[in-house]
């Protein structure tokens, strides 16, 4: 929302620049003609999906396996697509899929200059994913109109990292699950774990499942 509707750059020009009109802020589009891309659809991202519908927009999904016949039932309005598709026809492509050896940095320059021109990235799942050096061109070039990230390759923030200085870019410390609610369902999930273990239930959210 900062980054579309430039909330950010607003709030630096009046209280930084004085500067009380919006001309330096057009372009700015209408969240309802807006098309947004989901790259991976767990938990978070049927989450994700929900909130954009709300707002009128045109969601796009890509999954790397079958989705059950269940969930694209209860997302109806969510078009599924190939990952091609999806960051060309996108004006904001949002990550919420796990880092893994297959889509390391596979948002990279290939990805950006499949993107429209003055298009959004957010990514709240791992920083590996995204190519920092592509992504750093991709703004400074204009190919992207801003990017907003929870998440970094190196975390915290380097001062070797090809990101700082990048205009249009928002970046928050890993905080995009951060509530006083979160917080205290996180230690009470955890309290609630141990005790199925130690009395013999199934745990309901295992590492693993040896």
């Amino acid at each position: 929302m900062s980054l579309v509707r430039k909330i950010d750059a607003a709030n630096n020009a009046v209280q930084h620049d004085k500067v009380w009109n919006y001309d330096h802020l057009i372009p700015i589009k209408r969240l309802s003609k807006m098309v947004v891309g989901i790259v991976g659809f767990g938990r978070i991202g049927q989450a994700f999906a929900k909130r954009v519908e709300a707002f009128g927009c045109r969601i796009l999904v890509s999954v790397r396996h079958e989705v059950p016949a269940l969930v694209k039932e209860k997302f109806s309005y969510v078009n599924f697509v190939s990952l091609d598709d999806l960051l060309k026809g996108s004006d904001v492509v949002s990550l919420h899929c796990a880092l893994n050896s297959d889509n390391r940095k596979f948002i990279n320059a290939d990805a950006f200059s499949k993107m429209k021109k003055g298009s959004y990235l957010i990514n709240v799942s791992r920083g590996g994913l995204v190519d920092e050096e592509a992504l750093a061109s991709a703004l400074k070039e204009q190919k992207l109109a801003g990017a907003g990230l929870d998440v970094l390759v190196k975390e915290p923030l380097t001062d070797d990292c090809p990101l700082i200085g990048a205009p249009n870019l928002i970046i928050t410390p890993h905080i995009a699950w951060y509530s006083e609610e979160a917080s205290s369902d996180k230690k009470r999930m955890c309290a609630e774990e141990v005790v199925r273990g130690a009395l013999g239930q199934k745990v309901l959210n295992p590492v693993n499942h040896l």
